[in-house]
């Protein structure tokens, strides 16, 4: 049936009940349990008791799991009251009320006191008044929908509903955590052999990582042991005897590449005897969130150039210093995983397509316009480059515009600023019968079944709110291979610089052969 243990198969299901009294609280089970367990409170608060029933210790037990993937979403925040629920999302606590930064509050104020009516945001400057700016900081990650009232959303789910699938995932991974420090506070040789081949590194690291666990690297102890003659003493410090701890970790070169690395050593240091334990540490670095994960994440290169300096001193005569191993060592590993990325864009979007199917631009039906939306983010810079095309049914381009925006602080927020500007622009140039499309597929979902959309109702809300004066409107979610002229006006922003925004009938000159070489493939169709 896809799954393997049935114990968080049966919890992901009872979370679904939880989920379900969480927000469908009017209705006849809901109503049920309430005068039963819990007649002054809610669900999420509610207590075990002294006489449950199987059901309710079942639902609680679910309970346990729901928690850990709720998300406080913030609507019009008359019934969030601020420091009293649970609803910043902490990414390493979950769900907290805020960190109190004043030492006299307002213990009954509510979320709606601290929205701007006017722009229907936060108000930024009473967020910072009373709140500690690490909480700022994920407050104004997601603001407030005026329209509804509050509620929660599920944050393993990109659209914000549960799912038993996500929920089954989050009860596995929650297990597998519980273990993990089990499994690994003594760590057996044959454990650690298992967690080298899933290092995230190249195939030959690997090998030469479980090479190490098994003693069967070339080093000068190993080789006396099998009867060869040849000096004991390690060839770059010459004083101790050279075994495969002392090459990756108690070296004197070793112990510099280690301090210019920038991973945190173990709070005693690299154990000089044993590399099991040595390796046992890094194998858990990552997980101490100290530093630069880019720098936490390139130990097996790190490794992997000591031994290559050493050989390259035995046999060529070439002494690397500690400088030189980590920028190479870093420098491998930032390719490797860039690779990575790239890998798994190309792989995604070849499975994304039909091979049965030409992608192409797609006409609107008679007496209708298309409007195409398109944008570009550049994450360094925070820019933002939009664009839109309105085309007949023809492909004849009626007009297109090019705007740049700055300090849009994520992709999400860059997508919605485009949405509503092109959203805006159709509404102030009196189009009707308009088709908006675009790579919005969360966002049209929302708009056409905001149940099944939770995480995207903001995005919902404001969209109709901007199109209220359009009459009739379609929404219309499309891929960027049949979004091409949109996607390349956009992309010219922060590829090439064109930061003047503009208004223009017909298509921009640069692109007119690419335009027209749609509209006439329409009449081979």
């Amino acid at each position: 049936m896809g799954f393997r243990d049935l114990e968080s198969f049966n919890q992901a299901l009872l979370a679904k009940q939880g989920w379900r009294l969480v927000n469908q609280p009017n209705s006849l089970v809901a109503a049920f349990l309430k005068s039963q367990y819990f007649p002054q409170g809610d669900f999420l608060s509610a207590a075990v008791g002294s006489r449950p029933s199987f059901a309710w210790r079942s639902i609680i037990f679910g309970r346990e799991l729901l928690v850990k993937g709720l998300r406080h979403e913030v609507g019009n925040g008359i019934n969030t009251k601020v420091w009293l629920d649970r609803w910043v999302e902490d990414p390493a606590e979950g769900l907290r009320a805020p960190w109190i930064k004043n030492p006299s509050f307002d213990v009954n104020l509510v979320a709606s006191s601290l929205i701007d009516r006017g722009t229907r945001r936060w108000n930024r400057q009473a967020l910072q008044n009373i709140f500690v700016p690490g909480d700022v900081e994920i407050i104004l990650k997601r603001q407030p929908m005026l329209n509804r009232g509050d509620f929660f959303s599920w944050k393993f789910n990109r659209s914000g509903n549960f799912s038993v699938k996500s929920a089954y995932w989050l009860a596995c991974d929650e297990k597998t955590k519980k273990k993990q420090p089990e499994a690994l506070s003594l760590p057996s040789l044959k454990s650690l052999k298992e967690l080298v081949w899933k290092v995230l590194t190249v195939p030959k690291i690997k090998i030469f990582l479980w090479k190490s666990l098994n003693e069967a690297l070339p080093v000068a102890q190993l080789m006396l042991k099998r009867g060869l003659k040849v000096d004991a003493r390690c060839q770059l410090c010459g004083e101790e005897e050279e075994d495969i701890n002392h090459v990756l970790f108690s070296c004197h070169i070793a112990r510099q590449v280690w301090a210019v690395a920038e991973i945190p050593n173990p709070q005693f240091g690299f154990s000089m005897s044993s590399v099991f334990q040595n390796l046992w540490y890094l194998l858990r670095v990552k997980n101490l969130k100290i530093g630069s994960m880019e720098k936490l994440r390139a130990w097996p290169w790190v490794l992997w150039s000591l031994w290559k300096s050493r050989n390259e001193f035995l046999f060529e005569g070439r002494r690397w210093v500690a400088e030189e191993i980590v920028e190479r060592a870093q420098k491998d590993a930032e390719e490797w995983f860039l690779a990575q990325v790239i890998d798994k864009e190309m792989q995604l979007h070849q499975s994304r397509e039909l091979p049965t199917v030409k992608q192409c631009w797609k006409p609107p039906p008679q007496d209708w316009l298309m409007c195409n939306i398109a944008f570009d983010w550049d994450k360094k810079s925070k820019a933002l480059g939009g664009a839109w095309v309105v085309r007949d049914q023809g492909g004849t381009v009626l007009c297109h515009s090019r705007r740049a925006f700055a300090e849009l602080a994520s992709k999400d927020e860059a997508k919605l600023q485009a949405l509503l500007w092109a959203a805006e622009s159709m509404n102030s140039l009196h189009f009707n019968k308009i088709i908006f499309a675009g790579e919005y597929e969360d966002v049209f979902g929302a708009v056409l079944r905001p149940q099944a959309w939770p995480s995207f109702l903001f995005h919902r809300d404001e969209f109709l709110r901007i199109i209220n004066g359009i009459a009739e409107w379609r929404v219309l979610a499309i891929r960027k291979e049949t979004n091409r002229g949109a996607s390349f006006i956009a992309d010219s922003v922060n590829r090439y610089g064109l930061f003047q925004s503009y208004v223009a009938a017909g298509p921009p000159s640069w692109l007119s052969e690419l335009f027209l070489y749609e509209s006439h493939s329409l009449l081979s169709v």
